[in-house]
């Protein structure tokens, strides 16, 4: 039985697809918020309803051995959290879809001189 489970499970072309695009998401939300001294993604787990904390490598290594094997990595749950260091999955997200729908580069600093509304 352990010969069964040391073979890849094959991923359908759409599931492929999925963790190739939380991978590149990943990489997005990362250029942005690494920077901001934010450590990685909380995603919240829907089996258990715990919140999961990755670490940028952590889960880019996890997604990648998921394109490989097909089988996702087990590994020791985060210790230590500061939750404040962390990101809900969602919201970078959503962060890094709205800079791209408004044109703006994710790692491009604008200076702000002088207020926006009243231009002092």
């Amino acid at each position: 039985m352990d010969d069964e489970r040391d073979e890849p499970y094959e991923l359908t072309a759409e599931e492929r697809r999925d963790i190739q695009s939380d991978l590149d998401d990943l990489s997005s939300m990362r250029a942005v918020f690494a920077s901001q001294s934010v450590k990685g993604v909380v995603i919240a787990c829907q089996e258990c309803g715990a919140n999961h904390f990755y670490e940028w490598e952590l889960l880019r290594d996890n997604l990648e051995h998921m394109l490989r094997s097909g089988e996702p990595r087990m590994h020791e749950p985060a210790f230590d959290i500061v939750e404040e260091e962390y990101i809900q999955w969602d919201y970078g997200k959503g962060y890094v879809d709205a800079l791209t729908d408004t044109g703006l580069e994710p790692d491009r600093r604008i200076e702000l001189t002088r207020c926006p509304w009243c231009q002092v």
